[in-house]
């Protein structure tokens, strides 16, 4: 009787245990599952569309910069070496459009997450917006265009996710993250200059501004709460 005593003490013991970790890994599984379809979805319309394309101009100065490492002053500084080691030594778009491809894909994925973890949307809505952003249009297209955006925008996207926890947690390693980030971004794309130099000037700011803000409502608070005790009691004495 003891030992089947003990053993149903241990029964019951173990059972919340595995529902909670069957509780945490469903989760988990479902974020497994949206990676693996939106790798499947991009590798499926690759398979149908692999033809690389080229946009004159901008194509043309980073072939010439995979070619002769010529670096243009107005436009990427990093890609022409990426296209120069994923197409010029393979001798072939392939390995380029492909990558691009895996880039665009994780792209989505961090989209996906910043819904999730920043925003505080289910797990479905998430998966929504980050099927939403791989079937892009856009995306879609410059995957395929000897073209600077995937891998920019991939850049952005972390960018992004890292000044976003940056503003929750304030700690200073993820400042430290965000413009490092900036850097690898305004070298792939110097458009993007004007975002970060904005973001460089307003986070530390909003991150100060969202602690001292609590202090200054409770001092607005102790204002108003102060001034209605001295109205009433004035009303006290003129009753």
């Amino acid at each position: 009787m003891e030992r089947s005593e003990h053993a149903a003490i241990k029964i019951e013991a173990t059972a919340p245990q595995s529902i909670c970790a069957g509780a945490a890994s469903s989760p988990a599984n479902a974020w497994w599952l949206f990676c693996a379809l939106i790798f499947a979805i991009k590798l499926l319309l690759l398979w149908l569309d692999p033809t690389p394309k080229l946009f004159l101009g901008d194509s043309g100065a980073y072939i010439w910069t995979a070619l002769t490492g010529w670096i243009p002053s107005d436009r990427s500084y990093f890609y022409g070496y990426l296209v120069r080691w994923l197409a010029v030594w393979p001798h072939s778009f392939g390995p380029l459009l492909l990558s691009q491809m895996l880039i665009s894909a994780v792209t989505a994925i961090v989209f996906a997450l910043i819904c999730s973890r920043f925003f505080r949307m289910s797990n479905r809505l998430s998966f929504l917006f980050g099927l939403m952003c791989a079937l892009d249009p856009c995306q879609l297209v410059w995957e395929r265009y000897v073209m600077t955006e995937s891998f920019s925008l991939l850049v952005y996207v972390l960018v992004l996710y890292w000044s976003l926890g940056y503003l929750r947690d304030r700690r200073l390693w993820q400042l430290a993250v965000v413009q490092a980030l900036s850097v690898l971004l305004i070298g792939f794309r110097m458009s993007f200059l004007p975002v970060v130099q904005a973001c460089t000037i307003l986070l530390p700011l909003i991150a100060f501004a969202r602690c001292a803000f609590p202090a200054f409502t409770q001092t607005i608070r102790g204002a108003h709460t102060g001034s209605g005790r001295s109205n009433n009691r004035v009303n006290a004495r003129v009753r």
